[in-house]
């Protein structure tokens, strides 16, 4: 049963490029200028999360419990895209999203996601217990 659907569009920025992305010089020596697939997927969790939010009390938050992308056609910085979610799913506090992107020519990426709603100090509260201890 479909519960939401919300379309956004996004203009590919230069910091949207596998280039930017620092942990190795693969990431900025060795690909062309296109958006990098991490940040693909996080505008894929963005019309679901706004639309979350939409039925989250102040002091609840939204957080992605999995993902699967699919990255299927490279992205040139500055495209313009239009990104539609639609949920599927909504069980108590937890979401199932459907996410398609395409750009002016193609579809260039879906996803399947899957949210769950919490407490954001409940969550605060459990990361100050597992605090890295410098060892």
């Amino acid at each position: 049963m479909v519960i939401s659907t919300r379309t956004i569009t996004y203009r590919v920025a230069r910091h949207d490029s596998v280039r930017q992305i620092s942990l190795s010089p693969e990431f900025h020596q060795h690909k062309p200028e296109v958006m990098a697939s991490a940040r693909l997927l996080a505008v894929c969790e963005w019309p679901c999360m706004d639309l979350l939010r939409e039925d989250l009390q102040p002091h609840e938050c939204s957080l992605g419990a999995w993902q699967s992308l699919t990255h299927q056609a490279p992205v040139p910085i500055g495209a313009q895209l239009e990104i539609t979610a639609e949920c599927t799913l909504r069980r108590g506090s937890y979401s199932e999203w459907q996410v398609e992107v395409r750009d002016e020519h193609e579809l260039v990426g879906h996803a399947q996601l899957g949210f769950v709603t919490v407490v954001q100090t409940d969550v605060e509260q459990r990361l100050r217990t597992k605090q890295p201890t410098g060892r």
